[in-house]
């Protein structure tokens, strides 16, 4: 393959799912297709937690960990360093019927890629001293995800276990932590050879590359080795179906507020019958948002199909409902879980049903609209039904589901076994609690006769201090329907009244629009200081409004609401015939934010105090807060008021829409002008412009003293204030700055990526440009060991030093531009991803075009340029430095 690959046009039609065997069973799935020059490369592999035998529980995960770590033309640590000059992106993880193993990367470094997943999956190290390094870092990462958090054995596998009697299906596919320690490499290597032929991995490749240069290249590599021998296991036998009898559980959870039930449900198996499994994937949907009535048992929190993703297994897999509830009796759960969705589908008319189709196919296109987790779910089709056309024929099957459809399933649920869970929460200082299950010889909800779990006669199964985990999760997405068009035309920005910046973007890649809102807390809110826990509080009431105006709407997108104490940010997906009622509802919400703030800040919103990991912005809080004081301080005089009693405004908000190939951005950008004005705080008159500046000077903040081990050591941040402009500069958005900034933190290239390696695994160097208040800044942020923060300080200040006084090379401006091309690249692997860029570009003074620009403008940069850039960024006028130990 050439250095480069044959770039396929944007313009033209997208071109179909390839696949190929190769002599020695490798399958190979292809789409020669993506509008920007970024490949991902995905690898399954048909083991998985149902693939381990007796005393083997755990091992397919510890091998997933071990791939990582070295192969025969690979040294330990040299995986991640490649991928990082290239700024690429890896991930593995394993779930109940595979293993899988992905990298994205530039098109031009997809052949070396490929030549590292190959020697891994042929060729691994599995020595004694990376197996005891992983084996003890997996132990913390089981008690980390299972024991130590609120409910993290539900419902897999404590509930699973109840419900299937295979043990394949039913067994822990984490391991005990204390277990997995004993593994050997032995273990390792047998399980290795069992199970990672040629004959049980599917090979999937998305990229702007011909079929026939993908196929060479994977030939090249996956084909050299033999089929094997004694041939792999093969996937799993599918789980034992057709389970009718009940069962119950009890238990105990500290940590946990209010008592939770669950009840779980074989969904049917989606290679038998594929319409009754997504119809029970409509019927989720409407248990979820359909609201709950006073005479209902549960206050539904949750519903969903699938432990791991949607079609995430071969066979059968579960609908699990979650729900807040008082009742104490099995059989009553059982039945209100019944209830509930027969409920959902009684009460809903056939609008609702729609409505709640739209929703599933509609998450279903999002995350397929993403380069990586497209080609992640063509492997997984393939792997599992042998389809990878289902990724892009699933949503007008689910379109297609009508209210019969969905009602049938709920009949389903009504006649089928159940195991259901009553959680309670724990006694002050209590344990976790489990309680061996207790079944019920019936077709139906268990029978209120049987014995209670957790009452004489019931085994106790698992006693430890608190409790959940989030599980290895595969998110699916991507489709092939993109057009990325640069043309001013399809990036359409204006400025409205009030500061409200709006930029509405063209995207076909998703029957979906992502709509992003940022809004600056302004200096009421950064004089907050601390750890943002009124911005905090203030972000989950706005997420709170949205959803009920958006419920009450009847709009089937979803919202989320955050904040880090500089921003307030909303995040809306919705289907592209609701874009304009979500606008509608947004803007109200903003008209909100005054009271939300105050009632945030009134203390009636309880925000448990929780020290974030890493701690940096508490760090950056109080330098906020020391910023609005000394402001305050400089108008203490002046007939203005105090930054601080500024009423709480969005000036400077941010409304970016990324939309698909049927939205118009300039009827998009009048809507927003229409519905905006409607916000009081945007149209009210602008107060006086604050002259921010960094507080300069060293400043310190006390951590509490019983922070976990992650937490230990010294943190530090360093700040320093970006010059307005230099000559040939064209300010903060210029390639120059860019490229500069990655001299000094392009991972694995960097001058404080040199600086981490020679000082070791126990110090921890990044860095950045953002915003911090009202001024655009450069930072330096370090992890060190507790004692070292003199020795971290002098290192950083002679790095920042040495760039700013002594002209970087020609060849390592090369390298780092290399980087930041390949980095500005992917900013266009997802709508997603696209309108966080966008957002975040705006909000900067950037402009929306300086995304799309961003690319050319880096590849055309002067290397003086570069120089002059690194003198003034790192050598600001005024600077801080903040420290938290």
């Amino acid at each position: 393959m050439s250095s480069t690959y044959r770039r396929i046009a944007p313009t033209r039609e997208p071109l179909s799912v390839v696949r190929h065997r190769l002599a020695n069973g490798v399958r190979v799935v292809n789409v020669p297709y993506w509008p920007s020059q970024r490949a991902a490369l995905v690898v399954h592999h048909g083991v998985g937690f149902r693939s381990e035998a007796q005393g083997e529980d755990g091992l397919a995960h510890v091998l997933e960990h071990l791939l990582f770590r070295g192969s025969r033309n690979h040294a330990p640590g040299r995986f991640f360093a490649d991928l990082a000059g290239v700024a690429g992106e890896h991930g593995g993880t394993t779930h109940f019927d595979y293993t899988v193993y992905h990298q994205v990367v530039p098109v031009a470094a997809l052949p070396a890629a490929l030549d590292r997943e190959a020697d891994r999956a042929f060729d691994p190290l599995l020595d004694e001293e990376e197996l005891r390094e992983q084996l003890d870092g997996i132990a913390e990462e089981i008690r980390g995800a299972v024991h130590d958090v609120v409910l993290g054995d539900l419902p897999w596998p404590y509930l699973t276990g109840a419900l299937f009697p295979d043990r394949a299906s039913a067994h822990d596919g984490y391991g005990d932590p204390d277990a997995v320690r004993n593994f050997t490499v032995q273990d390792v290597r047998a399980f290795h050879a069992a199970h990672y032929g040629p004959e049980n991995m599917v090979v999937t490749v998305v990229g702007p590359s011909s079929a026939e240069e993908v196929m060479a290249e994977v030939e090249r590599r996956f084909g050299r080795l033999p089929a094997s021998a004694r041939r792999p296991r093969g996937l799993p036998p599918a789980p034992v179906t057709g389970a009718t009898s009940s069962v119950a559980l009890r238990g105990t959870e500290p940590g946990l507020s209010f008592p939770v039930a669950a009840g779980v449900i074989q969904a049917p198996d989606p290679v038998a019958d594929l319409g009754g499994h997504l119809a029970h994937l409509v019927l989720a949907e409407l248990v979820r948002t359909t609201r709950a009535t006073a005479a209902d048992e549960l206050q539904v929190l949750d519903a969903r199909v699938g432990l791991f993703g949607v079609l995430d297994a071969r066979g059968p897999d579960v609908l699990t409902v979650t729900a807040r509830t008082q009742a104490q009796d099995p059989e009553v759960v059982a039945g209100s879980v019944v209830a509930a969705c027969s409920n959902a589908v009684d009460r809903a008319d056939p609008q609702d049903v729609t409505r709640a189709a739209r929703a599933v196919a509609a998450r279903w296109e999002r995350r397929h609209a993403d380069l990586v987790d497209r080609a992640a779910a063509l492997g997984r089709a393939e792997l599992l039904f042998a389809s990878p056309e289902l990724v892009d024929s699933l949503p007008q099957a689910v379109r297609a589901l009508t209210r019969e459809n969905v009602g049938a399933a709920a009949r389903a649920v009504a006649g089928a076994g159940m195991a259901t869970v009553l959680v309670s929460p724990a006694k002050t200082g209590g344990p976790r609690q489990r309680w061996a299950p207790l079944r019920a010889a019936a077709s139906r909800p268990a029978a209120a006769s049987r014995p209670a779990a957790g009452r004489p006669g019931a085994e106790l199964l698992v006693s430890t201090p608190t409790a959940a985990h989030s599980g290895h999760l595969l998110v699916p997405a991507a489709r092939d329907r993109i057009r990325v068009r640069k043309e001013d035309r399809n990036v359409h920005e204006v400025q409205l009244g009030g500061d409200l910046r709006t930029v509405a973007v063209h995207d076909a890649r998703a029957e979906v629009a992502e709509l992003r809102l940022r809004v600056p807390l302004g200096a009421q809110g950064w004089a907050m200081g601390g750890d943002g826990s009124v911005a905090k509080a203030t972000a989950g009431l706005l997420q709170h409004a949205v959803l009920m105006t958006s419920l009450a709407a009847g709009l089937t997108g979803r919202a989320t609401a955050r904040s880090d104490g500089q921003w307030l940010d909303v995040d809306v997906w919705a289907v592209h015939d609701e874009v304009e009622a979500w606008t509608d509802v947004l803007a109200e919400a903003v008209g909100l934010l005054g009271e939300l703030w105050r009632v945030a800040g009134s203390g009636s919103v309880v925000q448990r105090p929780r020290v974030p990991a890493p701690p940096f912005p508490i760090l950056d809080g109080e330098l906020r807060r020391r910023s609005v004081a000394l402001v305050n301080a400089a108008m203490a005089t002046s007939a203005t008021p105090p930054a601080a009693a500024l009423v709480h405004r969005p000036a400077g908000t941010t409304f970016v829409i990324v939309g698909s190939r049927v939205l118009s951005p300039q009827a998009l950008a009048e809507r927003v002008e229409r519905a905006w004005p409607t916000s009081p705080q945007l149209t009210s008159p602008r107060p006086a412009k604050v002259p921010f500046d960094l507080a300069a000077g060293t400043f310190g903040v006390c951590l509490p003293r019983d922070l976990p081990p992650a937490l230990d050591g010294a943190w530090l941040t360093f700040s320093g204030s970006e010059p307005a402009a230099w000559p040939g500069d064209g300010g903060p958005g210029d390639p120059a700055r860019y490229l500069a900034t990655g001299l000094l933190t392009a991972p694995g290239l960097s001058r404080l990526a040199a600086l981490q390696s020679a000082r070791g695994p126990a110090w921890w160097f990044t860095g950045g440009r953002d915003v911090l208040t009202t001024r655009p800044r450069v930072h330096v942020r370090a992890r060190v060991p507790r004692g070292r923060v003199d020795t971290a300080v002098n290192d950083v200040t002679t790095v920042l030093n040495e760039l700013a006084h002594c002209a970087p090379s020609t060849a390592e401006v090369a390298a780092v531009r290399a980087f930041c091309l390949d980095q500005a690249t992917s900013l266009h692997d997802s709508p997603a991803r696209l309108a966080d860029a966008v957002r975040q570009a705006v909000a900067a003074g950037h402009g929306a075009r300086w995304v799309f620009d961003l690319p050319a403008a880096v590849a055309g940069v002067t290397h003086q340029a570069v120089v002059a850039a690194a003198a003034a960024l790192f050598r600001p006028a005024t600077s801080a430095l903040v420290v938290a130990s």
